[in-house]
């Protein structure tokens, strides 16, 4: 699956700016799968609702996962009365995985189906300020028409429809390259300078 352009990013060094810089360029959508949100005083959170006011359509997908369902469920409403009470198109759900899998561990955010941001970062501030965390961004219309698939199915629940377009199963071509940025990290973590 062809990939147009990829960046690294790394937490602490550059990776809340780049996602918020990313979260700012939205035009027409973000979705948000994360398996919980630390705060509503996140930035990220933050670049959500201003983006929703710009006219976004913003999804956000919390984990159902049993030590985080309540503190997420409550996350979610949060998010949706703030939503409805500045009638912004944003809305937030905790995950039905139904038999599909079992819990939400992914981190991910897709910036207007072609930009999809992959990685560890958690959407809290230990894991941007004070955590080695690495994400790759991904930019071209088939990844991110990938990735739409998978958090349209995730978002409908276990039904385990993935939505228009067809199957979730992750291709060989990502998942090789994926592999080799990681090898590449670690085999030269030592001398990257992570620069904005």
């Amino acid at each position: 699956m062809p990939v147009d352009n990829t960046a690294l990013l790394a937490a602490p060094d550059n990776a809340e700016r780049a996602i918020i810089r990313e979260l700012d360029r939205a035009n027409e959508s973000i979705a948000v799968i994360q398996a919980s949100i630390g705060s509503r005083d996140l930035p990220f959170v933050e670049a959500l609702f201003e983006a929703a006011e710009r006219g976004v359509d913003v999804r956000v997908l919390l984990s159902s996962a049993w030590y985080s369902e309540k503190d997420n469920e409550a996350m979610a409403a949060w998010l949706n009365r703030r939503a409805e009470s500045e009638n912004l198109s944003l809305d937030a759900r905790v995950a039905d995985p139904g038999d599909r899998f079992e819990k939400i561990h992914a981190k991910g955010v897709l910036v207007d189906r072609e930009t999809a941001i992959v990685g560890s970062i958690n959407w809290n501030d230990n894991s941007i300020r004070e955590n080695r965390e690495i994400a790759l961004v991904l930019d071209g219309e088939e990844i991110g028409a990938y990735y739409g698939r998978v958090f349209d199915a995730d978002w409908n629940g276990g039904d385990g429809k993935s939505g228009p377009g067809g199957e979730t199963a992750l291709p060989i071509g990502l998942i090789a390259a994926v592999g080799g940025v990681v090898v590449l990290v670690v085999l030269v973590g030592g001398r990257i300078d992570f620069a904005d």
